[in-house]
C-alpha cells in the first residue's frame, strides 16, 4: 500500500537500508524508527527536518564513529546508534 507522501511509485521495490551502513552520498529517508532509547534524539532530528521523504547527504562515515550528515542547509553529527534507526534507499 502506498501512503500519501511516500517516495515510492506503485510497483517499485522497497529496499530499506540503515543510514549507518551507507557510504558518502545522497539518500532518501524512508523511515525513522523511534524506540525508547533514541526517542529524545529522534524528536530533535525530526524538528530539524529529518523526516520521511526528505533527502539526506552523508558527508563522513568511517564505519566506526559518528556520521556527519547534511539535512537541508544544516550539517549535523549523529551517533552510529541513532543512524541505525534511520532507513534510506
Amino acid at each position: 500500500m502506498i501512503y500519501f507522501g511516500s517516495p515510492y511509485k506503485s510497483g517499485e521495490s522497497q529496499k530499506f537500508e540503515r543510514l549507518a551502513d551507507k557510504n558518502v552520498g545522497k539518500y532518501t529517508i524512508l523511515k525513522v524508527e523511534n524506540n525508547p532509547e533514541t526517542h529524545t534524539s529522534c524528536k530533535k532530528l525530526n524538528e530539524m527536518g529529518l523526516i520521511t521523504g526528505k533527502m539526506v547527504k552523508v558527508v563522513i562515515n568511517d564505519k566506526k564513529g559518528p556520521l556527519t550528515i547534511v539535512i537541508g542547509n544544516t550539517k549535523v553529527a549523529i551517533s552510529r546508534k541513532l543512524a541505525n534507526n534511520i532507513y534510506v534507499n
